[in-house]
């Protein structure tokens, strides 16, 4: 787990190993966040959400809703990126 400053960790949340979390993020209470997850900087993640394996916040997204594994969510309310093809 790597943990950067500044940041809020709820009550009762479980971090996997390999997890980051950035400067300013928020996670809230009992949370799950799965290994080699990745959490941008200033980004917030509701209480009761997991995030699964591999998952990858990006910078201020607004988590409001559970990460499947190895999915990017990015936004305010975080959405599913999908890259161009």
């Amino acid at each position: 787990m790597k943990l950067d400053v500044l940041i809020h960790i709820g009550h009762d949340a479980h971090i996997q190993k390999n997890a980051e979390l950035t400067a300013g993020a928020i996670v809230g209470g009992f949370d799950q966040i799965g290994e080699r997850a990745y959490c941008g900087l200033n980004a917030v993640i509701r209480n009761r959400v997991s995030v699964g394996a591999d998952g990858f916040i990006g910078m201020g997204a607004v988590v409001t809703k559970s990460v499947e594994p190895g999915m990017t969510v990015v936004g305010n309310p975080a959405r599913k990126f999908e890259r161009a093809k």
